[in-house]
């Protein structure tokens, strides 16, 4: 999975638009914090990259519901199109 969202995420336009809810876009940006000209693309690979973002509440809040979407689409979709990255 991690595989296909880093493609995923490194292909897309930086509104996240194809990836994203609108209210996803915003939650990560809540938990992100204010930046500057940093797009919500930019925010979530910086929260992914790191390592202990699943120990900060309020990232990890942001980030389940949005990943289990995201892991949901690659098992139910991407893999029957035989787009997976990894067919484990």
């Amino acid at each position: 999975f991690r595989t296909w969202l880093d493609t995923r995420l490194n292909q897309c336009a930086p509104d996240l638009a194809e990836l994203l809810l609108p209210d996803e876009v915003a939650a990560l940006t809540d938990a992100a914090g204010p930046g500057a000209n940093v797009t919500a693309l930019e925010k979530l690979k910086t929260l992914l990259a790191t390592p202990s973002w699943h120990t900060d509440d309020a990232v990890s809040a942001a980030l389940k519901p949005i990943l289990t979407r995201l892991c949901s689409r690659y098992l139910l979709i991407e893999k029957r199109k035989s787009f997976a990255l990894d067919p484990v």
